[in-house]
This record gives C-alpha cells, sequence and structure tokens, in this order.
C-alpha cells in the first residue's frame, strides 16, 4: 500500500515525462528521451540499493527511489525543454498563451485516447478478477507470463511511437501517400522485430520461469502461456497495436477508441468469464480471451488503414 501511494504521487511526473518526451520525439529528436529514460532506469535502481540495503527503509525505500527518480528526470526533460532553441519550446507557451482553436484540437486527440486507455485498465482489473478466481498457483504462473509478454511487446511499443511520430509529420505535411508508405515499411519492419523476439521468449521460456523458482506445476502453466502468448503475438500483436498508433497519427481518434472499447469489453472481459465457465483450462482461458481481442482489432484496424478512411481527419 504504500509503494502504491508512492507511486500515485509520481504520476504526474511520469506524465510530465512522458509529454516531454513526446515533443522531443515530434522534433525528430529520439535520442535525447532514451538517455532520459535510461538515465532514470539508472538512477532508480542506484537509489533502490541505498534505501533498501543501506537504510533499511524496505517498501518505504523502493516508493521513495522510484518518486525520486520520476521527479528529478521529469523535471530535468522539462527545463531543456524550456531552454530548447527549436521549433517547439516551452518559452513559446508563455509569450503566446492560450491558443483556443489549438487547445480544442488538442482535446479532441486527448480525450479519446484518455477514455480509451482508462476504459482499458478497468477492464485489465475485471480480468485480473478472473484470474485470482483460480488460485495463487495461476497468480503466479499469469504474473510470471505478464513479465515475460512485457518484453515481447517493448520493441513493438517503441517501434510504435517511432510510427506515430512519422506518420503524424507526414498528415502535417499533407503527405497522405508517404504516410501509407512509411506504414507498410516500419510496420513490415516492427512485425519482423515482433517475431524475434517472440521467438526467442518462447524458446526460452523454460528457462525464464526456471528464475522465479516456482512449483513445478505453476512453473509448466507459466512455460505453456508464455508460448501461446509468443506464437499469438507473432502472428496479430503488430496489426492489433501498432496500426492503431498510425491512426491516431492522422487523427483517427474516434474509431480507434470505439473498436478498442468495444473488442476488450466484449472479448477480454467478457470472453474471460465465458471461457472461465464452459472451459477447464485454468487462467489460460484469460488469455485466449486476450489472444480473441488482439485478433479482433488486427482484423478491424488492417481493413481501416487499407481503406482510406481515416485520410482528411486531421484536425485544421
Amino acid at each position: 500500500m504504500i509503494y502504491f501511494y508512492f507511486s500515485m504521487a509520481s504520476y504526474p511526473f511520469l506524465m510530465l515525462l512522458d509529454s516531454c518526451s513526446a515533443i522531443f520525439r515530434a522534433m525528430g529528436n529520439a535520442r535525447f528521451p532514451f538517455l532520459v529514460s535510461l538515465e532514470m532506469s539508472l538512477f532508480n535502481i542506484c537509489l533502490n540499493a541505498i534505501f533498501i540495503f543501506c537504510f533499511g527503509w524496505g517498501v518505504f525505500g523502493a516508493g521513495l527511489a522510484t518518486m525520486t527518480a520520476r521527479m528529478i528526470s521529469s523535471l530535468v526533460m522539462f527545463i531543456l525543454l524550456l531552454r530548447s532553441k527549436g521549433i517547439i519550446s516551452a518559452r513559446h507557451f508563455w509569450r503566446t498563451g492560450w491558443n483556443l482553436p489549438m487547445a480544442k484540437n488538442i482535446l479532441r486527440l486527448a480525450v479519446p485516447t484518455g477514455l480509451e486507455d482508462s476504459i482499458f485498465h478497468i477492464g485489465k482489473l475485471l480480468v485480473q478478477g478472473v484470474v485470482t478466481s483460480f488460485g495463487t498457483a495461476a497468480i503466479a504462473a499469469n504474473a510470471v507470463a505478464l513479465s515475460v509478454s512485457e518484453f515481447t511487446h517493448m520493441p513493438g511499443y517503441a517501434i510504435g511511437l517511432a510510427l506515430l511520430t512519422v506518420v503524424g509529420r507526414c498528415i502535417g505535411a499533407r503527405e497522405n501517400e508517404q504516410a501509407e508508405y512509411y506504414i507498410r515499411k516500419i510496420g513490415m519492419f516492427s512485425l519482423a522485430v515482433t517475431a524475434v523476439t517472440a521467438a526467442l521468449s518462447a524458446f526460452l521460456a523454460s528457462p525464464i520461469a526456471g528464475l522465479y523458482q516456482l512449483p513445478l506445476e505453476t512453473r509448466k502453466t507459466a512455460v505453456e502461456i508464455i508460448r501461446w502468448q509468443a506464437l499469438a503475438c507473432a502472428l496479430v500483436w503488430v496489426p492489433a497495436f501498432n496500426l492503431p498508433d498510425a491512426l491516431r497519427a492522422a487523427s483517427d481518434v474516434r474509431f480507434t477508441m470505439a473498436v478498442s472499447m468495444i473488442s476488450m469489453w466484449v472479448f477480454r472481459v467478457g470472453c474471460s468469464y465465458l471461457f472461465r465457465e464452459i472451459l477447464s483450462l485454468g487462467v489460460i482461458c484469460v488469455w485466449l480471451a486476450m489472444f480473441l481481442d488482439w485478433g479482433f482489432r488486427a482484423a478491424v484496424f488492417f481493413v481501416r488503414v487499407k481503406s482510406g478512411k481515416w485520410k482528411g481527419k486531421m484536425f485544421l
């Protein structure tokens, strides 16, 4: 609970860090946000070691280390943005004041995206309730599989940020053909990289699960989930999560929000409860529901991109 309070207290700093990072990436400087994130992670590790092992503060020390690292990193990023001489600088805001049409357009993008993210996390909480109903062994296996899956998805998430920036700049320049080209090119690259990471996670599933020193049955369940997840990830994760990044870059945010909400509640949440009642697969049924969610998103977003209906959605 103490760590949760520290995480909530540090959340505004994390949002500031993410916002400043997005601005630097929009200016074509992706290297600097990477260096700041690396610095934050190393600083967090060092503070954890000092607070926990030297001072003996336990969970309090871990939470304080996380908040301190996020706070310092976000303030450093904001100060450098304030002093930036690029086309985007925090100093410009103080000189020009509020631009109401621009603020309106920002909200038209931010509100649907924020609602989509909020509802997504609410759905994850409900799915976690299904997981806990299978007992502690299922909870442990699910936690291990989630940790491994995050590493599998990391390259795709990173490429998605690049796709969002590149397509956004193409759309801003009214170069729709160029945007389509980069969607295909970056999408294929993301698909290849994700397939490699998925294959590695499937191949190394057993030794990775062994690092957690789980009971034999729990370890077998974790390995099985990791391998199923790797297969689904290689097949449908990229179109399910990278293509909507391209659509958001083109301001097609209402469509992505609607699809994500429907898919989340019908497949990931609804099918999790349904499969728990009709299948005797244990916690794996939750992952099968999630794979259906991915597959539905992938199919709908692929059709949307191919249709070209996302063109002309840019806010003026």
